[in-house]
């Protein structure tokens, strides 16, 4: 791939003071130039790694500027956060998920880049902040919400299109368990995986743009009533259990007997990152998969897919070489580095020009779009925008009250939820 874009600089009210190349820069001392390095941190690991790693080295072969790539690995965001405390960032990384709530004041605005205008807009609501700002470059997007066998719904007499209520949902479970299908499966063994579900069903009561007595605020200020709010969640996924929608081995299994489940047609339904679907599909490539937005609380209410950061970078607003930094955006933005990237991640492509259209799971977050289309909300990944930091293992914890005992943790699950919430809203005061 060819470099086809110059920069050039004019400096000082419009005199031209010099011209800085993408290479070099004028040592402290005045003497010869000093080749320019960017240090650009990444959350990636192993394969996925060795691919950024090319192309990057790719751009340092056509500009001449150097791309230190540092992947602290599960360390990642200790690292970040201690180099935050000491303003000391690298001139780019990843913010794996959190480009506007925890690291915009470290970034510098995008808004102005021209490869803006290409991102896709379901992605744009996550990484915008309130002044409309964006501080990432977005080379690819993940969805956590629900992901179904094609093959058992059809066996069951389900379409899956028809699903647009909570209602519409169960009776979908109950057709598939007539036919002897587990309805749903989650894999709980580590004790927070069925977390997943409140990635799908609170936004539905709670947060949607439509939610009649929306709570989104109360979440983020700490006036959220969870006795009044959050019960109805807590019985509406009791009653699942109740019902005998999940799997008899919830608790001892793990999500990757559930990709299996769901790839055999031996399930219908799994919560969680679209990615299930790429798992699935490696033990049955033949699988037919589908991507189900969460169902609205009633009628009127629409759909919504949760959607979140996959792979993205900003430029640290301090950094001595902001307009190298830039430079390297630019060329990651390119269709072909978009479309090799969300194919090494696992994730969907951010641009609506990358052409992933081959990917199976571009294709079939592609139909769900039209399927839908006019009745779907893109919004925020819940537990990242409006619960505390931290409180993950918390949704998994309380959720797991409920599948112990069915028909008797709501109070409790409810009140331990509230109980940590309030802890880490303190804690992070």
């Amino acid at each position: 791939m060819k470099w086809k874009k110059a920069v050039s600089y004019v400096l000082a009210g419009g005199l031209l003071a010099g011209m800085v190349t993408g290479c070099q820069k004028e040592s402290e001392d005045g003497g010869a130039d000093k080749p320019v390095s960017l240090e650009m941190a990444t959350t990636w690991t192993g394969d996925k790694k060795d691919v950024l790693e090319k192309i990057v080295g790719e751009f340092t072969d056509e500009t001449g500027i150097e791309v230190e790539l540092v992947s602290p690995g599960d360390s990642y965001e200790t690292v970040m956060k201690t180099r935050m405390a000491s303003n000391d960032l690298p001139d780019l990384w990843e913010t794996h998920g959190w480009s506007v709530a925890r690291y915009s004041e470290y970034l510098m605005p995008l808004n102005d880049q021209e490869w803006m205008s290409r991102v896709d807009e379901a992605i744009k609501p996550v990484i915008t902040d309130k002044e409309g700002n964006i501080f990432v470059l977005p080379l690819t997007m993940g969805i956590n919400t629900i992901s179904y066998s094609q093959d058992a719904l059809r066996a069951a007499g389900v379409k899956a299109e028809d699903i647009r209520t909570w209602d519409d949902f169960e009776a979908a479970c109950d057709q598939l368990k007539e036919k002897g299908i587990t309805p749903i499966y989650v894999g709980n063994s580590d004790g927070t995986s069925i977390a997943q579900l409140a990635e799908a069903v609170p936004p539905t009561y709670l947060t949607n743009d439509d939610v009649e007595d929306n709570q989104g605020d109360a979440l983020k200020d700490g006036t959220f009533d969870f006795e009044t709010y959050w019960t109805p969640v807590a019985e509406r996924i009791d009653s699942w259990m109740q019902k005998g929608y999940f799997n008899v081995d919830i608790s001892t299994s793990d999500n990757e007997a559930g990709c299996r489940a769901v790839g055999l047609g031996e399930a219908g339904f799994i919560f969680g990152g679209s990615n299930n679907i790429t798992t699935a599909r490696t033990y049955n490539p033949e699988a037919e998969m589908g991507i189900l937005p969460a169902p609205g609380l009633t009628d009127d209410a629409k759909s919504s897919l949760s959607m979140g950061e996959g792979s993205c970078y900003g430029v640290w607003k301090d950094s001595e070489n902001r307009d190298e930094a830039l430079q390297l955006l630019e060329y990651l933005s390119d269709k072909e580095i978009v479309s090799e990237l969300a194919t090494a991640g696992g994730d969907l492509p951010a641009f609506t020009d990358a052409d992933n259209s081959e990917d199976y799971l571009t294709k079939v977050f592609r139909k769900t779009t039209e399927d839908f289309d006019g009745d779907l909300l893109y919004v925020p990944l819940f537990d990242r925008e409006y619960l505390p930091n931290g409180m993950w293992d918390d949704l998994g914890n309380s959720l797991t009250e409920i599948i112990l005992s069915p028909g008797n943790a709501v109070e409790s699950s409810t009140a331990s939820l509230a109980a940590a919430y309030q802890e880490k809203l303190t804690a992070g005061e």
